[in-house]
């Protein structure tokens, strides 16, 4: 007479748990011949010695992380031996968390300023500011730790404002709001960034955009009076107009 037992063990970027005290996102189910819903670290029995087992599992790629790379080992086929028959499956995990920052540019009154333009910058809480943690032109990208706040901030352009969510609350290093979404871009993925920070789970992997409108033109108009011949006029008797040039279209 034979029983099985297949314990779980999870090594998530160096770090060792046992199942089923890992992060959430990481689940495998059970595959163990002679049983239709095997469960780890379950003893099994029904088994004789001699017999072949196969064990397998399934990994849930629906909750795996894009950034995270799964290596097995300890799943295939064994020999039963009388007694008790206690087998490990060890899941390497490799993570990499990534945000890439972008910018859109909109400008209703002409052509609109490259995206180029703008420095946009990552910051951590505990780096050393005002220095960001990286920085550049729109399409950045940066491995990032998990589990922490970035800031996001950007540098100015004249003409330009970035926008900001009504009801959001900016706090410098931040610059403005963002529109963060995981990658790939799925129905459902949008993980904030209104305030101007953004926090990332271990492997995840986003784009955060930025987007700056122009501002429209002011004109001033001033009028003067020179009374060089005695008169009294002041510069309120007048209502300066301006009318706007009307361009022909094609």
């Amino acid at each position: 007479i034979a029983s099985v037992r297949v314990d779980k063990t999870w090594i998530i970027n160096d770090v060792e748990y046992d199942d089923p005290l890992q992060p959430a996102q990481f689940q495998a189910d059970l595959e163990l011949t002679g049983q239709t819903d095997p469960q780890w670290s379950t003893v099994y029995t029904g088994y004789q010695a001699g017999d072949d087992v196969t064990i397998g599992e399934t990994i849930d790629e629906a909750l795996l992380p894009t950034g995270c790379t799964v290596d097995t080992t300890g799943t295939g086929t064994e020999t039963l031996a009388a007694g008790l028959n206690t087998f490990e499956v060890v899941n390497t995990v490799e993570c990499v968390t990534e945000l890439t920052l972008l910018k859109s540019v909109v400008n209703p009154f002409g052509e609109p300023e490259p995206a180029t333009s703008w420095t946009l910058s990552a910051y951590l809480p505990d780096g050393p500011s005002p220095d960001p943690f990286f920085s550049g032109t729109t399409g950045v990208t940066s491995e990032v730790p998990p589990d922490v706040v970035i800031a996001m901030g950007e540098s100015s352009v004249p003409g330009y404002t970035q926008d900001v969510v009504p009801g959001a609350v900016i706090v410098p290093p931040s610059t403005g709001s963002w529109f963060c979404s995981l990658n790939p871009n799925e129905p459902g993925s949008t993980i904030g960034g209104e305030n101007g920070t953004v926090v990332l789970t271990i492997g995840q992997q986003a784009s955060c955009t930025a987007t700056n409108t122009a501002e429209p033109a002011t004109l001033t108009l001033v009028k003067e009076v020179a009374n060089t011949s005695g008169g009294t006029a002041p510069a309120t008797d007048w209502l300066p107009a301006a009318t706007p040039e009307q361009t022909e279209t094609a």
